[in-house]
């Protein structure tokens, strides 16, 4: 994780790994499924994701 913000920190245009990998490890989502996540499925209201399958 400290490589994944090293980067962040160095590159404005690198990936959110370090926000990524925490994500998937505790949603228990699969990649396919996280990578078709849209804005529009956030629901900031109820601060949950849809994640369609």
């Amino acid at each position: 994780m400290d490589s994944f913000v090293r980067r962040e920190t160095r590159d404005s245009r690198a990936i959110l790994m370090s926000k990524i990998v925490p994500f998937a490890f505790f949603s228990a989502r699969r990649q396919d499924e996280i990578t078709r996540i849209l804005w529009d499925d956030y629901s900031q209201e109820h601060a949950t994701i849809l994640v369609e399958t």
